[in-house]
């Protein structure tokens, strides 16, 4: 799942809610590739956080009164998300002892 890869490489650089994951994606232009719309991007989030890739870390109150979850990523997800991005560039045709792939997973852990 392309969500899964997006929402693990997005948390494993801090914990945010899934709106903010949704702006970082638009940021980095990702929507040009990959569709992530709102609500696939809460169905990919329900099923991480089952998983035990990712667990709310803290709910927040937002100005009209509700409350938002901010996720964080577990030591699961970090593993996941390696043997993801491993499997991404193994498909895109790098092997596994590609100096640019041993250089991206390295900076990762």
């Amino acid at each position: 799942m392309k969500a899964e890869l997006l929402i693990l490489g997005v948390l494993h650089r801090g914990n945010f809610h899934p709106y903010e994951i949704k702006r970082r994606f638009t940021n980095a232009m990702v929507e040009c590739y990959i569709d992530v719309d709102v609500g696939t991007l809460y169905y990919a989030i329900r099923q991480l956080a089952k998983a035990g890739l990712i667990t709310p870390v803290t709910r927040e109150r937002v100005a009209r009164g509700g409350m938002r979850t901010v996720y964080g990523i577990t030591v699961k997800g970090k593993r996941r998300f390696q043997e993801l991005l491993r499997a991404q560039f193994e498909a895109e045709g790098f092997g596994a002892g590609h100096a640019l792939q041993r250089d991206v997973i390295s900076t990762s852990q």
